[in-house]
This record gives structure tokens, C-alpha cells and sequence, in this order.
């Protein structure tokens, strides 16, 4: 029930529609197409079908579930985040109602913005608004329409124009699903240690040898130096996807939000992606490991800031994989307070 009101798919919706567009007068709620001007008007607002407060574009009826169930389901959305940069500078430079006077216009060009664009006004926060744009409003043009109402909310506080703004903004638009937003959140995790722990030995070669940053600089280095052996081959076969490491779990999740979102062809182009960098990556471990070092160089010794730095991030990579439940849970609750309506 839940996702087929959200979506704009009840079966509900459609029949009350069909009789309800038959009723004269304009404006109409876009979702029931119940008017809101005339003498039918009236007679929707005598049946509770007033124009909705957070988008009067939309009727109350249509969203009395929201106010009088707890419940829901997890769909596509987009949101926009609008925020007045340097508020507190701004506030300090002029009265308290003069700043009052500033909100209040921010607050009102904001509201029409978000209508204009199919949006949600979810709340006032301080200097910020939230807009929330789900498919039973915007429709399946939902992040287009939420980018839409960035660019617009940008124009109206005259960001383009060559005096500059009257009020500066920063604007951001998050579009996607909660599981698909969990999963880029504890990718970014997977991915920051991987890649620190790699570049960490790359470091290494730098500080040792004139051409440390390419790839002949590895030779030999599992008989050179095991340790930072170790950790570039945790950070390559992570970073390919290998398990059970941390960039395994990742990419498994990542994928798996994909298909769910009915993008399973854009899972399999990165699975066979990440067979294709397992190629690469099996080619560097293999001078590292397979090849002898040079009969000149000595046995590295590895400077301790960055050996903490490369030993801390290969043991993240296989933390993040053993406690993979524990900070897969607090990427969820991340993800969740994001589209949190």
C-alpha cells in the first residue's frame, strides 16, 4: 500500500481521479485533480480535500495517510538541501529583524520554488529548507526536476545576475534509494582505506628510489620489505573486488542496489570491470612478489609516520570486512537520516 501511494500507482488514486476531473473548476490538485476554486471547490474542502499546506498544488486527502499512519516504504526519491552560507556573518552585520525580514523571503521564494517544481517543502531548518520530490508527484523525473529546482532557487535569489546574490545559497540535490545510499557510503569507507594503504607504499618507493612512482620500483619487494608487501596486496585484491575484503563487501553492495533499482546491466559493466582491474592489479603483485629485487638496492626501511599509516589502512581493510554488519548498520542509519521524511 505504502510504496503504491508513494509511487502514484494506487489503483485508489486512479478511480477517484477519473470521477473527480469531471467536477468543474481551476485550480486542481495535480495527484486527485479535485478543485479547489468554484462551488465544487468549496464541496472539496467540505470533504477535506483543502489545498495540502506543504504543497497547496496537492489536496490534503491525497496525503492524510502520511499524517495520520506511521508507515512507509523504501522507494527513489530526491532531495534538495538549500542552506545560507556564512548565516551566522550575516546575522552579526544587521538587525535581528532585518535577518528576520531576510529568512522570511528566503523562506517564502523557497516554498514557491519547491511547488513550482512538483516538490515537498518537509521543513524550515534555521537558514535551510528541504525539499523532498517522490514519483507520486514529480514522477519518474524526479531528480531532473529536483536539479531544476536548484537552478531555479539559485536564479530567484539572483545568483546569475552580475550584482550578485541577495541572499548567498549553497544548494545540493541527493537522489536514490536508501540501500543504494548505504552502499555508496561504505564503499567510500572501503575505498579511502584501500586507497591510502596503496598509495601509503607507493610513498615508500619515493623517499628510497628517483623513480619510486613506477611500477619496475615494486620489483622484489615481498623478499625487500614482506610487510609493505602485505599491505599493497590487501589494497589491490580490495580494491578488485577479491573476497572476503572490505572492497568485496562494497562493490556486492553497490551491485545489489543497482539491480534492485532495475540497473542490472550497469552491474554487470562494473563486475566485468572489476574483473578487467583484477587483470592490472594481479600484474603489479606479481613484480612485487614473483620477480628479484635489484642486486644494488638495499633492504627498505620504512619511515614510521607513513608505515603506521599503511599498516593502519591494511588492517581497516580487513576490519572493514570481519565487522562488515556493524559498519554496514551505521551506513544505513546514515543513508536513512538522508531521506528521512
Amino acid at each position: 500500500m505504502w510504496r503504491a501511494i508513494l509511487d502514484g500507482t494506487d489503483p485508489i488514486y486512479a478511480r477517484t481521479r477519473g470521477r473527480l476531473k469531471r467536477l468543474p473548476g481551476t485550480p486542481r490538485c495535480k495527484m486527485c485533480a479535485a478543485p479547489f476554486g468554484g462551488p465544487a471547490g468549496m464541496l472539496m474542502r467540505w470533504r477535506g480535500r483543502a489545498p495540502w499546506p506543504k504543497n497547496p498544488d496537492y489536496c490534503g486527502a491525497c496525503f492524510q495517510l502520511l499524517d495520520r499512519y506511521h508507515g512507509g516504504a523504501e522507494i527513489e526519491s530526491s532531495f534538495l538541501f538549500a542552506d545560507i552560507r556564512g548565516s551566522t556573518t550575516l546575522a552579526e552585520g544587521i538587525t535581528p529583524t532585518a535577518f528576520r525580514t531576510l529568512l522570511d523571503r528566503f523562506y517564502d521564494v523557497a516554498a514557491r520554488v519547491l511547488v513550482a517544481h512538483d516538490g515537498i517543502v518537509d521543513k524550515f531548518v534555521g537558514d535551510e529548507v528541504i525539499g523532498i520530490f517522490i514519483p507520486a508527484l514529480a514522477h519518474d523525473e524526479h531528480p531532473a526536476r529536483a536539479i531544476a529546482a536548484a537552478r531555479a532557487l539559485l536564479d530567484a535569489t539572483s545568483h546569475s545576475d552580475p550584482g550578485g546574490p541577495w541572499l548567498p545559497l549553497g544548494v545540493g540535490v541527493a537522489t536514490g534509494t536508501v540501500r543504494g545510499t548505504e552502499a555508496v557510503i561504505y564503499y567510500l569507507f572501503a575505498y579511502l582505506v584501500m586507497t591510502l594503504a596503496a598509495f601509503a607504499v607507493v610513498v615508500v618507493r619515493e623517499r628510497e628510489v628517483p623513480d619510486g612512482d613506477r611500477i619496475a620500483s615494486l620489483r622484489g619487494l615481498g623478499r625487500r620489505n614482506p610487510v609493505m608487501a602485505i599491505v599493497l596486496t590487501l589494497a589491490l585484491l580490495s580494491l578488485a573486488g577479491i573476497p572476503p575484503l572490505s572492497g568485496f563487501i562494497g562493490k556486492f553492495l553497490l551491485f545489489g542496489a543497482a539491480v534492485d533499482a532495475d540497473l542490472t546491466w550497469l552491474a554487470i559493466v562494473g563486475a566485468v570491470g572489476s574483473m578487467v582491474s583484477l587483470g592490472y592489479y594481479l600484474r603489479v603483485l606479481g613484480i612485487a612478489w614473483l620477480e628479484d629485487p635489484p642486486a644494488a638496492e638495499k633492504r627498505l626501511r620504512l619511515p614510521s609516520a607513513v608505515g603506521a599509516v599503511a599498516i593502519t589502512c591494511a588492517v581497516l581493510v580487513v576490519a572493514f570486512a570481519i565487522g562488515g554488519g556493524l559498519l554496514i548498520d551505521l551506513c544505513r542509519d546514515a543513508a536513512q537520516s538522508i531521506f528521512a521524511i
